[in-house]
């Protein structure tokens, strides 16, 4: 989005003004990118190995041994959808 466009015609004649804000807003702008390139990278369907791993200790499931990645995810994502407490599933899994 350019925000400069936001800006009334009578700060637009301001060219001081508006170096002044597309200076700050190329800032924020730059950010903006640089979280959306990294967010991905967390998102927990992207998780991988000891990620899996660790989500699943965190909600009270640690992998049982010789438990795929998918199932590992797929058992995941239904306990923290359907927001399970904690410790339901004890060592049955």
């Amino acid at each position: 989005m350019n925000y400069l466009e936001l800006f009334s015609s009578s700060c637009r004649e301001k060219p001081r003004l508006m170096a002044l804000a597309q200076a700050l807003l190329r800032q924020v702008t730059d950010l903006q990118a640089c979280a959306a390139a990294i967010e991905p990278g967390y998102a927990a369907e992207n998780a991988v190995g000891v990620q899996l791993d660790a989500a699943g200790e965190m909600i009270g499931i640690p992998r049982p041994e010789g438990m795929s990645e998918g199932v590992l995810l797929c058992l995941l994502w239904v306990i923290s959808t359907l927001k399970v407490p904690k410790g339901t599933f004890g060592n049955e899994i």
